[in-house]
């Protein structure tokens, strides 16, 4: 498997809550709630954590699936206490989504409204559901695809890292092809792209640097409204 990561700043925030991890098998990236430090704090401790957490091999699927929801509940507990701890860090939480590599599979576990898509044969499928107000009440019905671009509640997230005591996380697995490309996202990327967007992006072939940092500046010359993060994972034959 190859890989690149990258975060950018973006064009309108002062600084960057975004963290991200790339350490094979587990890549993940985060998005940062809070005012003051509190979303850094927050999106660097999720990864720190999570990371420790899965540090240790593991030998099948359901070996996994166990210590993943296991890892992100005791995540969870960890920055939700954290952000207790201190008036600057009340509130403060962060979207998780990751990808750890096992075998012929990519496991997904998502918190949030940051992504993950898989880029097969010229085509963009969105592997993870967004957990924001817009999205449930899109899935209800209530709303249309455009509406929910839109909505002045875009951006209301129904679940998060450390906001609560507990939390709830998808879980998803994909059987993986040579020539596949998974791509992790925080929204700084697609609030500012549509799918579309960025499935002709990478459908120009470029390489997975090159793939990355036009997807960044695709997404600022928009207005980079956001900080944007991205993991581009490629499975390849080796």
């Amino acid at each position: 498997m190859k890989f690149y990561s990258a975060t950018d700043i973006g064009r309108v925030r002062e600084k960057n809550e975004d963290s991200l991890l790339a350490s094979p098998p587990l890549f993940a990236v985060a998005d940062g709630l809070g005012g003051h430090l509190a979303g850094e704090v927050a999106s660097n401790l999720a990864l720190s954590l999570i990371e420790k957490e899965l540090k240790e091999p593991v030998s099948n699927r359901e070996e996994l699936i166990k210590k993943m929801i296991n890892a992100i509940k005791e995540v969870n507990k960890k920055v939700y206490e954290r952000s207790r701890e201190k008036s600057d860090y009340r509130g403060m939480g962060t979207t998780l989504t990751l990808a750890y590599h096992l075998e012929d599979k990519l496991y997904f576990l998502h918190v949030g409204d940051s992504r993950a898509y898989l880029f097969r044969q010229g085509k963009l499928y969105r592997l993870t559901e967004d957990h924001s107000v817009v999205f449930q009440m899109f899935k209800e019905g209530r709303i249309s695809q455009e509406e929910m671009e839109t909505h002045p509640l875009r951006s209301t997230l129904t679940q998060a890292i450390g906001v609560s005591p507990s939390v709830q996380a998808d879980v998803v697995a994909v059987k993986t092809r040579v020539g596949d490309r998974y791509l992790l996202t925080t929204d700084g990327l697609t609030t500012m792209l549509k799918d579309e967007e960025i499935e002709e992006i990478l459908k120009k072939n470029l390489s997975l640097e090159e793939s990355c940092r036009t997807l960044i500046n695709a997404a600022n010359l928009k207005g980079g409204y956001d900080n944007i993060t991205l993991v581009l994972l490629e499975i390849d034959a080796t």
